[in-house]
């Protein structure tokens, strides 16, 4: 019961971030269908993969942005793009040992990423599963007005290369089902659907099942 309470607490802190990012109109449609599914959810996932054996080429986005690995002192330029209980996970994603490459234009963060080894179920929404040589993308955002510019496919073969000078095998994403335009574009990087996961929660108890597992 706690954890919902706090979700909602967390949300409901989230409202002036999500409406000023977004105006009345947009942001208050976010928050409805943020809100609503908080005590009941259902969620079917793709797990995909890409292997990190060839090498790993970055494209060049199509406006002049730097792309850097994140510290703990750029988590105020998450302001004005990223809610208050997404920030707060941010921060705990650092003292987790998480990666994250920023993609900064004239200083505005205009795109990031986090991945990491080690999956915090608590964190991640769910126990995702590695083996050994996996690496875990564990959330990706393009601002809304950047979209189109390169910056996103720039940011995961960062990502990518990053990972595989680590000596890593693997690069681990899971994907919403219904999120055709994330599975198209995870094709055309090189990620292929390995297993299918449903997660669900009623009130404060959660429950994620793989249906199959191929390592």
């Amino acid at each position: 019961m706690i954890n919902i309470l706090t979700m909602i607490i967390d949300r409901a802190r989230d409202c002036n971030v999500i409406i000023t990012q977004q105006g009345w109109r947009r942001g208050l449609q976010r928050i409805v269908k943020e809100v609503l599914p908080l005590p009941f959810r259902r969620i079917e996932y793709v797990v995909t993969a890409r292997l990190l054996t060839a090498p790993i080429i970055i494209p060049q986005p199509r406006i002049p942005v730097t792309i850097r690995l994140a510290t703990p002192a750029d988590l105020d330029k998450f302001n004005g793009i990223a809610t208050f209980s997404e920030i707060r996970a941010y921060a705990e994603r650092f003292t987790r040992g998480h990666i994250c490459f920023i993609a900064l234009y004239q200083d505005e963060l205009v795109g990031y990423n986090w991945a990491t080894a080690k999956v915090d179920p608590k964190l991640e929404g769910a126990p995702v599963r590695l083996q050994p040589g996996d690496a875990y993308v564990g959330y990706a955002f393009t601002a809304p007005a950047y979209r189109g510019q390169g910056i996103g496919p720039a940011l995961s073969a960062h990502r990518l290369r990053h990972f595989q000078e680590k000596s890593y095998q693997r690069m681990i994403v899971i994907v919403d089902v219904n999120n055709q335009a994330a599975r198209v574009i995870g094709r055309k990087v090189g990620y292929q659907e390995i297993n299918r996961a449903t997660y669900r929660r009623i009130l404060w108890r959660r429950k994620f099942r793989y249906h199959h597992y191929d390592p």
